[in-house]
């Protein structure tokens, strides 16, 4: 138990309270000396995190008032720095504390082990006595280096996300049916809406006193923002409502829709009225994207039917159509002069226009799938977009280079918004998330390893290296004594899913979803061959106790096996009516079983191709294996059932 804990103990329930809740502002003014140390102090971070009332968001709102020091000597530079370090520290690990409080430990471990100031150390030291038995961390698990914080509430996808003009707040908009508006400083959810169908769009008035919301219900509702009441419902689309922007002056409102229209909308928020001005009509498919030009006099749409369209909006007439994308337009940005602007399309690219010609100046290349979101810094010299490949990336627009990827989500980046003074950018995912991602370019990124998410890691025979492979399509290989990279293996274009290392250690074989298996020399790192025949999926590999040949499984309901030294196919296995899943060679290797969603194992005879028996269960089998004997099969169902089977023969 430490001093703080020590002297807590002693008093009232409200006096440990009032002073974990009020101490850091208090002293700051008096000692910063002491605020320092308070901050620096795990005890008071462990309790503050502890309290029913308070929490980690209380606490992280402590280290922010270190933003009001930065610019005096009140403190030391490296005081700053370490309170930086351990703040940054627990905006990541928010989302996690939320969860459990009791990771405090190993989420500071994780974070800040790789920082060698003696303070950190200090503070580590002191976490790692809060326990009596816990999982440590050996090494530093980091997270993108300009990720700054993950916000955690939402319940199914955010489709939408908007920044407030002084930068301290967002409003996102999910297919749970809600809205959020959030403090970005400390992650707390400030207001909470409910809507009786999925937020699709979402906007935020210049004040900030006013968002909007787009529906699947048809309709754009508006809510109070400092009271978090509703204050009234737009109707008029005939179908979903997918897109919406605001002029800078705030009277006046655009929204795009399913029904393949665009409706202007005048704002009278002091009588609580709005009324349709012009109904804008030229596209021929759904309208999922639209902004508006800084002087508010022109909008930019993007459609389902590939292109772009300028309107006039005092007319409600199109001034021009912009053609250039080869499928759906998700995503629009206008930059601040109006001259230009940046679209992103599900045919994987971005397309930099000149508004004046029509023309597009640039096409932007690097995403590996659709770019639902894009947003602008304010000079229009970056632009940051989100994809369905998981990322985001920075742009330098004056080139057409890509600066950066941003990775850490899980799922489809569905929006993205950039603070007015171009420092942050907030994203929005199908992973239920929003990241806030620090965008300054001349910060050296410490992402390490893979850029997507890990699907497999296997160890090498000796114990001394692994083998990771992931959705950026490439393999890794591991030295697990330095912790370091050894190898990158690139060559495939799809995701990898299976992996299995030979019994001498020296070679990997890889699976993916581009329907390719591939032999690696974790030698040299060099690629040996390339097999092909599958028609879908790779789901799962196994290799021969010699090393000699191995069989792949793949969604297209065979098995194939392979001489790994030619590089030839052998047989095909063909009888599953669905899906391979899961499979094994038994320890003598002549025989291989396989499981399939078709709810059979198969047992199959690897020298004639021949399928020897077929054992039928109740659900699909999740795994399965041989005895060192090779006479026993173990398989486990979905279910839970685990089956013993004998190989007999009479």
């Amino acid at each position: 138990m430490g001093e703080i804990a020590t002297k807590l103990k002693s008093k009232s329930s409200e006096f440990a309270k009032l002073y974990l809740d009020e101490f850091p502002a208090r002293v700051l003014t008096e000692n910063t000396h002491k605020y320092y140390n308070t901050l620096m102090d795990f005890d008071f971070i462990f309790l503050k995190i502890q309290h029913p009332d308070l929490g980690i968001e209380s606490l992280i709102m402590d280290y922010a008032l270190i933003d009001d020091l930065n610019n005096s000597n009140r403190l030391k530079p490296e005081e700053i720095t370490n309170l930086e370090l351990v703040r940054r520290a627990l905006q990541l690990s928010s989302h996690i504390l939320k969860q459990n409080k009791n990771q405090l430990a190993a989420q500071l471990w994780g974070t800040l082990q790789c920082f060698s100031q003696q303070p950190i150390k200090n503070l580590l030291k002191s976490a790692s006595k809060s326990h009596n038995v816990w999982l440590r961390p050996i090494t530093a698990s980091l997270r993108n280096g300009n990720l700054l914080a993950n916000f955690t509430g939402h319940e199914k996808w955010v489709n939408s996300v908007s920044i407030t003009e002084d930068g301290k707040k967002a409003v996102s908009g999910a297919s749970d049916n809600s809205l959020k508006l959030w403090d970005l400083q400390s992650g707390k959810i400030i207001h909470n809406w409910e809507n009786d169908d999925w937020i699709t769009a979402v906007a935020i008035t210049p004040d900030g006193k006013t968002v909007i919301s787009g529906s699947r219900n048809k309709t754009l509702k508006l809510w109070n923002a400092e009271t978090g009441k509703p204050v009234l419902s737009l109707e008029g689309h005939d179908s979903w409502v997918t897109a919406v922007a605001i002029t800078p002056d705030g009277k006046m409102a655009i929204s795009g829709s399913d029904d393949h229209t665009l409706k202007f909308w005048h704002l009278d928020l002091d009588n609580k009225k709005a009324t349709c001005i012009h109904t804008l009509k030229g596209h021929k498919d759904a309208v999922r994207a639209v902004a508006i030009t800084p002087n508010g006099k022109i909008a930019i749409s993007g459609s389902r039917d590939n292109n772009l369209k300028l309107w006039n909006l005092q007319n409600g007439q199109e001034i021009r159509t912009l053609e250039g994308h080869t499928s759906w337009v998700r995503s629009v940005a206008i930059t601040s002069n109006g001259k230009k602007a940046i679209s992103g399309s599900l045919d994987h690219t971005i397309k930099l226009w000149n508004l004046q010609t029509g023309e597009v100046i640039r096409t932007l290349t690097g995403h590996k799938d659709s770019v639902g979101a894009i947003s602008m810094t304010p000079d229009g010299k970056i632009a940051i977009s989100g994809s369905d490949d998981h990322t985001l990336k920075l742009w330098d627009l004056d080139t057409g280079k890509e600066i950066r990827t941003l990775t850490g989500h899980s799922d489809k980046v569905r929006g993205v918004a950039i603070t007015p003074d171009r420092e942050r950018a907030v994203s929005a995912s199908d992973d239920y998330t929003l990241k806030l991602w620090d965008l300054d370019i001349s910060k050296e990124s410490s992402a390490r390893g893979h850029d997507n998410s890990v699907r497999v890691v296997i160890l090498t025979p000796d114990g001394k290296k692994a083998v990771s492979a992931a959705d950026d399509c490439t393999l890794k290989l591991w030295d697990l004594q330095t912790n370091q990279v050894i190898f990158s293996f690139e060559g495939h274009t799809r995701p990898i899913k299976a992996l299995v290392i030979s019994p001498d250690g020296k070679t990997v074989i890889s699976g993916s979803d581009d329907h390719t298996l591939k032999l690696w020399d974790l030698q040299t790192g060099k690629e040996i061959h390339t097999f092909k025949g599958h028609k879908d999926w790779l789901t799962t590999l196994a290799i021969s106790p010699d090393g000699k040949k191995a069989i792949s499984a793949s969604r297209d309901k065979t098995l194939k096996l392979w001489n790994l030294q030619t590089g030839q196919e052998i047989h095909t296995f063909i009888g599953h009516k669905d899906w391979v899943t899961t499979l094994a060679i038994s320890p003598d290797g002549e025989k291989a079983i396989s499981a399939s969603r078709d709810n059979t194992l198969k047992l199959w005879n690897l020298q004639t191709g021949q399928e020897i028996n077929t054992f039928l269960v109740d659900s699909p089998i999740s795994s399965c294996t041989f005895s060192p004997d090779g006479f026993t099969i173990i398989a486990k169902e979905e279910s839970g059932r685990v089956h013993f089977l004998r190989l007999e023969a009479t």
